[in-house]
């Protein structure tokens, strides 16, 4: 797995992992998961640099957390059709067609909680060439350490059609 986190820390990062179980040797093993926070664009030198760890590595799972973060690094406009469009062709999806899952973590809008896609231009959504899921938070039992949480996701869309739209895909209760 690499880990492309632009939300959080490492410290914050391990111990999430370290919380759902992950045993610490996977997550101290670069051949197993690694672990990146940029601070710069993804210029030419930074994406061939990118490319070359997807190539000697050759990860299953590719997590950019979050989109809207990535977008705003690069300077993309998340409400731009065409920005947007040109970031999913100059990122996301060159980084799956090296071979992983690529799983883009993003944000609704907070007053909606119907919603069911990300804040900013709706090519964010159309991008997506497999499956986009919606968590929802049941109300009154948010995550929180020593405390039970429970969420749900439901299918915002499925170009394959595993699962039709609105549909429960999976509940989640962590004790």
């Amino acid at each position: 797995v690499v880990y492309i986190d632009l939300e959080d820390s490492p410290i914050g990062i391990v111990a999430r992992l370290l919380d759902m179980g992950v045993p610490a040797d996977v997550i101290a093993d670069p051949s197993r998961f690694v672990y990146l926070h940029p601070d710069e664009a993804f210029r030419d030198d930074v994406r061939a640099g990118f490319w070359l760890l997807l190539d000697i590595m050759q990860p299953s799972l590719v997590v950019i957390d979050s989109t809207g973060e990535s977008m705003a690094l690069e300077g993309t406009d998340p409400n731009s059709d065409a920005e947007v469009a040109n970031w999913f062709k100059g990122f996301a999806a060159p980084t799956a067609a090296r071979g992983p899952a690529v799983l883009l973590l993003d944000h609704l809008p907070k007053a909606d909680n119907a919603a069911s896609f990300p804040i900013g231009s709706q090519r964010k959504k159309a991008a997506i060439s497999g499956a986009q899921f919606t968590q929802i938070v049941a109300k009154g039992m948010s995550f929180a350490k020593g405390r039970a949480g429970a969420a749900r996701l439901t299918c915002s869309k499925d170009r394959h059609g595993n699962f039709t739209n609105g549909e429960v895909v999976m509940e989640l209760i962590v004790h």
